[in-house]
């Protein structure tokens, strides 16, 4: 979507590294890795803690499909996911659709008797799913009799390049791309590592979509989009050693939110606080109207409760910010009994993109409540206009980082 308005990573959830001193962080040609502590003054000190390669992450683009298109233009095999054994191969792999079938799996004019297949194409030739192009290996599991899940398995910075133009948008200045490259990949890291450690999800780190970051294959991909994945090549923001949920959001309408009001997350380097690189964004303020019938039926539908007429809406709880916890909504059906809707279930029942935060005031004007708001998204972590702006004034991708994730540590990972 050009730049995500939310999480993250992230709808709800949406550094510049190089020979120039202080404008790049960590892994200066000939040197070890680095550790720069992202507060004024500090002297960045080495470290040797990298992994001992760059990690594949797999990233789930097809949930629960009955079939796909698939396409590549090279040389090509088919494995039995997770094992070495070839089961088929080809000089290039014709247009056709993969599904399920009694036996297994079918692909195009192939046939394959197993449920759980990678398919790998060779010199980095790219795999067309449904005519998007990405990068890496598609894994195909048969989830049931029709029913299949479709993983692309991607080296990280490949995935980083995919999500940096997609979320902050390829054309913004290169110290914007690079600080949305690192909080990308810490992001990612961090995904990989809760889901690891949980093993919710055995075939799969992360979504295409804005559950995690949006990714798009290499749509969004240019020189820019390269330049900044390559000269933060490996770095991710640690505290204490450990990666963290760097969220990020498109517009924090001036202010931050610290991370353990919104997600429960008290890492210090989610505090939150003032933001005068975003006062003047586009998104700042904005109204949203809703029929008053439309809000009734929505809240029916989100509470199960029979809802009558609307007749007032009070903000119930709100953080120091603004931003709004809890909504008090009284109406006919039930005067002595007013509901009680958390605003952020109220925005998803809306539209995150039509109620763009849970920073906002609201009144009734004849037959339509108004919403007056701040901000798009969550408000965690980098504002993407801020950061955009930051760039755009001279400001370097540390000192993006430090604005956004106060405290924080870039560390080099893999070379």
């Amino acid at each position: 979507m050009g730049t995500c308005p939310e999480r993250c990573g992230v709808r709800e959830c949406d550094a510049e590294v190089g020979t120039r001193p202080g404008r790049r962080i960590g892994a200066l040609a000939g040197l070890t890795f680095a550790l720069a502590l992202l507060t004024p003054g500090a002297s960045p000190p080495l470290v040797a803690d990298p992994f001992e390669a760059e990690p594949t992450i797999r990233v789930c683009i097809g949930q629960g499909v009955s079939s796909f298109e698939l396409e590549i233009d090279g040389p090509w095999t088919i494995t039995e996911l997770d094992k070495p054994a070839v089961l088929a191969r080809g000089a290039r792999f014709e247009k056709g659709e993969v599904k399920a079938v009694k036996d297994a799996l079918q692909c195009g004019k192939t046939p394959v008797r197993e449920k759980k297949i990678s398919v790998i194409p060779a010199k980095d030739e790219p795999v067309r799913f449904n005519g998007a192009k990405y990068p890496g290996r598609l894994d195909v599991i048969r989830l049931s009799t029709d029913r299949l899940l479709v993983v692309n398995a991607v080296p990280m910075d490949r995935y980083v390049e995919g999500v940096i133009g997609n979320e902050i948008g390829s054309g913004s200045r290169p110290a914007a791309l690079e600080a949305q490259a690192v909080a990308s990949r810490t992001y990612a890291l961090a995904c990989m590592e809760s889901e690891r450690q949980s093993r919710k999800r055995q075939y799969y780190d992360v979504f295409n979509d804005t559950r995690s970051q949006v990714y798009r294959g290499v749509a969004g991909v240019d020189a820019g989009v390269r330049k900044a994945v390559a000269a933060t090549r490996g770095q991710a923001l640690t505290w204490k050693g450990k990666v963290f949920t760097t969220f990020f959001h498109s517009t924090c309408g001036g202010q931050t939110e610290p991370g353990k009001d919104i997600f429960g997350d008290d890492c210090p380097a989610l505090a939150g606080g003032p933001d005068p690189w975003c006062e003047k964004a586009a998104l700042n303020d904005w109204d949203f109207k809703v029929k008053a019938e439309t809000l009734r039926k929505t809240l029916a539908a989100e509470t199960g409760e029979e809802v009558g007429a609307i007749t007032a809406i009070i903000v119930d709880e709100a953080r120091p910010s603004g931003r709004v916890i809890r909504l008090k909504i009284s109406h006919t059906k039930k005067p002595e009994k007013p509901l009680k809707v958390r605003a952020v279930d109220l925005r998803d029942a809306l539209g995150p993109d039509d109620l763009k935060s849970i920073w906002f005031t609201v009144e009734k004007k004849g037959d339509d409540w108004v919403f007056h708001g701040h901000g798009w998204g969550h408000g965690v972590g980098m504002c993407q206009e801020g950061a955009k702006r930051m760039a755009s004034k001279g400001k370097t991708c540390a000192e993006i980082l430090r604005q956004y994730y106060p405290g924080g540590q870039v560390k080099a990972l893999w070379k």
